[in-house]
């Protein structure tokens, strides 16, 4: 730990105390001082008179990066070195000194944990000074950096601006992911484990009612996908809010269905063979427009998740109302605290598998159609009806409510619609 120490502001107070009779006459002298004021109590100004025996209080105010050092002719208090009292007796002169405060130098250190690769330089974080935390560069192969967390358990995004009051030592925490560029876009497939008979749903939901599923493993989307990358691929952006950050909306069902290829397809040098989505039931011509749309879950592109891998990965191993807490200001922008509009990806809290924004923000296409009921159930069940008139919709958005954003919510909302807060969050089998 290092200590600078910089300099000495003094503030003078002068009383001159003339007995006259029983009265004192009390004359304030001040001198100019970047380190702070004195207050007195009873208030005077320049002069003032004061009977021989009153009580006068004092109060030093140092400014910014000062602090008190010592009184001059008044009783400094036991308990508070910022205060002090004056009995009245005779001539006397009551000053204090501001000494600059002392400016600690904390160290920040780095570590990658277990399995990971790299180093990172310690930064220096001066107190009370707020600054970023360096950008990550430790890396772990099939895992993504997610946060920081120190040895007391807080938590600390990638780049967070924070104010250190003491040497702390941050270890970076993974999710077993894969990362993938387009352009100069890059985004994150968080791993979600094979499951057996989970119970999913909600009795208090009319059209969501508990039901027991099955789930191969699959990557999903950290966060919904942003207008930056919906811009690198389809070389446009159609939506209402503007911002590379920020999550796309203003696309339909079928607009998310091309992307989906598109994006393979760019992934994967022009090939389409891994892409999932077709406009024949033998898959043979891939999905580039139109209302025919056939699913082969076999293939190892990009897709809309079934609303059941949907609410599986949004519970993010926890039983919360919404994604990671039921607290809803902590991880969701709805109506209430949304301004009425979209906001960056990631500026909320995550849940329990480091996911973004899966309560509020943009409601998220599912490729499931609405039959009007209840969900399906099963091993990796879906629910598909020709033609693609409605299809789910799950997540609550900034315009929504708060019950909208509970996960076991879902509407059914026309395939074709796109005047809407809706966006979407990619899945995989890669």
């Amino acid at each position: 730990m290092k200590k600078s120490f910089i300099g000495l502001g003094v503030f003078a107070l002068m009383l001159s105390i003339l007995f006259v009779g029983c009265k004192v006459s009390v004359t304030i002298s001040l001198e100019e001082s970047n380190g702070g004021i004195i207050v007195a109590s009873p208030a005077f100004d320049k002069s003032g008179e004061f009977m021989k025996g009153s009580i006068v209080n004092f109060t030093a105010i140092p400014n910014e990066g000062y602090k008190v050092g010592k009184w001059k002719g008044a009783t400094v208090s036991k308990d508070d070195p910022t205060k002090a009292t004056l009995e009245v007796t005779s001539d006397v002169t009551v000053s204090v000194s501001f000494v600059e405060r002392e400016k600690f130098e904390f160290e920040v250190s780095f570590s990658g944990g277990d399995g990971s690769t790299g180093s990172m330089t310690k930064q220096i974080f001066t107190e009370g000074v707020a600054q970023s935390l360096s950008a990550n560069t430790f890396s772990k192969e099939n895992y993504i950096f997610t946060n920081w967390v120190d040895d007391e358990g807080n938590s600390y995004t990638d780049e967070e601006e924070i104010t250190v009051t003491k040497d702390i030592s941050l270890t970076a925490e993974w999710s077993k992911g894969k990362s993938f560029t387009v352009g100069s876009v890059t985004f994150n497939m968080l791993n979600i484990e094979e499951v057996s008979n989970v119970t999913l749903g909600d009795n208090d939901q009319n059209n969501n009612e508990e039901h027991t599923v099955s789930l191969s493993e699959y990557f999903i989307g950290e966060t919904e996908v942003t207008q930056e990358l919906w811009q690198e691929v389809m070389e446009s952006n159609p939506s209402k809010f503007q911002g590379n950050n920020l999550p796309v909306e203003q696309v339909s069902w079928y607009n998310c269905i091309a992307f989906c290829n598109k994006l393979t397809k760019k992934i994967n040098g022009d090939d389409t063979q891994e892409c999932v989505y077709y406009t024949d039931a033998g898959f043979t011509t891939v999905y580039e427009s139109g209302t025919d749309v056939y699913m082969d879950m076999n293939k190892k592109g990009f897709r809309l998740p079934t609303e059941a891998e949907w609410e599986y990965a949004g519970r993010g191993g926890d039983d919360y109302a919404y994604a990671g807490s039921n607290n809803i200001e902590e991880v969701a922008w709805y109506n209430e605290n949304s301004n009425n509009q979209t906001h960056d990806v990631k500026s909320k809290a995550p849940n329990g598998y480091k996911l973004y924004d899966m309560s509020g923000n943009v409601g998220e296409w599912c490729f499931d159609s609405s039959n009007f009921g209840q969900p399906a159930s099963g091993n990796d069940p879906v629910t598909v009806l020709d033609p693609f008139f409605n299809c789910i919709c799950r997540d609550g958005s900034y315009a929504g409510d708060s019950s909208s954003c509970v996960l076991a919510y879902r509407s059914s909302i026309p395939a074709d619609y796109i005047n809407g807060p809706i966006g979407l969050r990619l899945v995989g089998r890669f």
